[in-house]
């Protein structure tokens, strides 16, 4: 049920069930192999990590970085994203040195989503300006999407920005999109930061996206498992589950024996994982032991501890069957299993 509820809420269902949800721009085709991008990118690399650079050494490398796109006759913007891991609010911004721009994206929008809108937001603003534009961003993620011309994800976002960008380029004008370092101290991106960071603190969402499939995904694996983790818990703490008594096998650390058959190895594996044979599943015990005939309404426990068959093949100074199980070697118990398979 919980599962079932996190999947609805993040509308998993129809967006795998309706593709078209999240469709490409109205105006977008794929550019045939010849065609010229819309868009110019830099993206210089730096020197070394920054986590090496010392704090000149980072302010020389976010300069040159700022220079690798045109600036004179360019309308400049730079653009940010943020998400709070904590409460999953997301938002974008965009900073000119004439405006700000703040939006509030959905909740549990993807960081790659904040950032592609913020770039989308700058070149909107940038149409009517009637001048060439330079984009500054600190997302190589969001640079190598847009640079894919038949997205399978974020798929209306990133055709958006190409939309945008061609209009802008059919005009005359040109549009480069640069990428710098985050927090080198760049004024422009300190700013986007700043104003992303403020844009969480919005009211409602301004700009309503559909969510990533990627995204959506990755959360419901992380919903499954923390659901699988609920189930199990409570076979783990049960003295009587297969998965406590494994629990406890799984301690055998002696090498697991090569070149076995699959019929030896699929017993030796009931016998380790403490699996219940038919007649406890069914509830039609009590069982004869097939290898001492005296009946028991514990197989498994009787096969380990009191089965004369099997005294001579296991140490059973151990008080409970899984412990003597722990401590028996692998090649031991393959041999057990061979002369004298476990209860079915």
């Amino acid at each position: 049920m919980k599962m079932a509820k996190n999947i609805e809420a993040l509308n998993a269902q129809q967006v795998f069930l309706n593709f078209q949800q999240d469709p490409p721009h109205p105006t977008y085709s794929t550019p045939a192999p010849w065609e010229a991008p819309p868009l110019q990118f830099s993206t210089r690399k730096l020197a070394k990590s920054k986590a090496d650079m010392s704090p000149a050494e980072l302010a020389s490398e976010a300069r040159a970085s700022g220079r690798s796109a045109p600036t004179h006759a360019a309308d400049v913007f730079f653009t940010d994203g943020s998400v709070d891991t904590t409460t999953g609010t997301a938002a974008a911004a965009v900073h000119h040195n004439e405006f700000a721009a703040l939006y509030r994206l959905p909740d549990n929008s993807s960081t790659l989503q904040t950032e592609l809108l913020a770039i989308l937001r700058a070149l909107q603003l940038a149409v009517p300006r009637d001048i060439n534009v330079t984009i500054h961003t600190d997302s190589l993620g969001a640079i190598q999407a847009i640079q894919t011309v038949s997205p399978k994800d974020n798929v209306n976002l990133i055709t958006s920005v190409l939309a945008t960008a061609k209009n802008i380029h059919d005009s005359g004008r040109h549009v480069h999109l640069n990428w710098v370092p985050s927090h080198t101290g760049i004024p422009g991106n300190e700013a986007a930061d700043l104003a992303a960071k403020e844009a969480l603190n919005l009211p409602q969402v301004t700009a309503p996206i559909p969510p990533s499939i990627t995204h959506i995904k990755a959360s419901i694996r992380r919903v499954s498992h923390e659901h699988a983790l609920t189930c199990l818990r409570p076979w783990i703490t049960n003295p009587t589950s297969s998965a406590h008594w494994y629990n406890t096998t799984r301690t055998n650390t002696t090498p697991f024996p090569r070149n076995i058959g699959r019929k030896t190895r699929n017993a030796l594996h009931r016998v380790r994982i403490g699996y219940k044979c038919l007649a406890e599943i069914k509830g039609t015990l009590p069982l004869a032991c097939c290898h001492c005939d005296a009946e028991t309404v514990s197989p498994l426990k009787h096969y380990v501890m009191d089965c004369p068959a099997t005294s001579d093949m296991l140490a059973r100074s151990h008080a409970a069957a899984k412990d003597v199980i722990a401590n028996t070697s692998h090649d031991a118990l393959a041999r057990l299993v061979t002369h004298h398979p476990p209860p079915r």
